[in-house]
Formats: structure tokens, C-alpha cells, sequence
């Protein structure tokens, strides 16, 4: 689907305030003025997928950046739907910083969002450790996005790596 270029005619600007695309260029990825063209929310909380895999990645890494705190990543995760840029930077923060012991409850659990998540490692004493790739399989997201995330995430995956554990799936 065409994304909306940026239309500065309405308050007479000559490019958006956030990222700086000109009049006609669309905006740049993660700008939080883009409108979806399908739903006419901002598109970095809707969840009707118009961004290119690669964009949505590079869109969800940025949002993940700006989280600095546990409520604003449990917010984010709860508010928005899964599938938007926002909501899955939210579930991401949270099951890659919060205590590891209850990402695995949530995972055990039979309802919810992360419900039968399955983790790729485990650490020596057996404990679950999930990787960005488990997350987005769980939330819904198929083969050519949850690649797309793990290249996004690499950084944060080989910071998780240097603990001792062994692939399982």
C-alpha cells in the first residue's frame, strides 16, 4: 500500500516539524506524523501492516530506543495493538527487561499475547531465555518480519548472547 506523503499546505509548511520530509516526499520512517493511509490513524500505532517489513523494524528498534522505563514499556505493550510499530516496541521492552522468571509465566500461560511462546535458548540451570525472534512469532508476525526483527535487534540479541545457554529450537 502507498504511504501519504507529507502535506504541508494545510499549516503552510514547507516540511513535517518531526522529520523534516518536504512537501509530496513521505515521511521518514518512525515519524510521528505519518498517517496510514488504509485506517488514517498514525501509523506507528496502527496495526494494519502498509510499512514494508524492513521499515517496520527499523520504526519498532527506534521506539524501543526511547523506552526508559519499565511502565512505559508495560503501557505502550498494553494500549496498543500488537502488531503496530508502538505496541510491539512495548511487548519487546518488557520481555527483554523485565524479570525473566515472569516472561516465562507469561509464556506457560494458555490465554493471552504471549500465550505458548516458545523460547529459542535456555540457560544452564534450564530457566527459558527468549530472543526477539520468539517474541514476534508469538505476537503473530510471520517468517520475512521476524527476520526482519532480528536484524533490526542484533545489537541487543549479542548483549543477551554472552550469557552461557544453549539453543533449544
Amino acid at each position: 500500500m502507498n504511504r501519504i506523503p507529507y502535506d504541508g499546505s494545510i499549516d503552510e509548511m514547507a516540511s513535517c516539524p518531526h522529520c523534516g520530509a518536504l512537501n509530496g516526499e513521505k515521511h521518514y520512517v518512525g515519524c510521528i506524523d505519518e498517517e496510514c493511509p488504509q485506517c488514517g490513524s498514525l501509523i506507528l500505532t496502527c496495526g494494519c501492516g502498509v510499512l514494508a517489513a524492513e521499515d517496520h523494524a527499523l520504526a519498532v528498534r527506534q521506539l524501543y530506543d526511547a523506552i526508559d522505563n519499565p511502565i512505559a514499556g508495560w503501557a505502550l505493550a498494553a494500549i496498543y495493538p500488537h502488531k503496530s510499530p508502538i505496541g510491539l516496541a512495548g511487548w519487546l521492552w518488557v520481555c527483554l527487561h523485565s524479570d525473566r522468571d515472569l516472561v516465562a509465566s507469561l509464556a506457560l500461560t494458555q490465554v493471552g499475547t504471549l500465550a505458548s511462546m516458545k523460547p529459542s535458548f535456555c540457560d544452564v540451570a534450564g530457566r527459558p531465555r527468549y530472543m526477539v525472534g520468539d517474541i514476534a512469532r508469538a505476537l503473530g508476525y510471520d517468517k520475512p518480519e521476524v527476520l526482519e526483527m532480528e536484524k533490526a535487534f542484533a545489537g541487543i540479541e549479542s548483549l543477551r548472547n554472552t550469557e552461557k545457554c544453549v539453543r533449544i529450537n
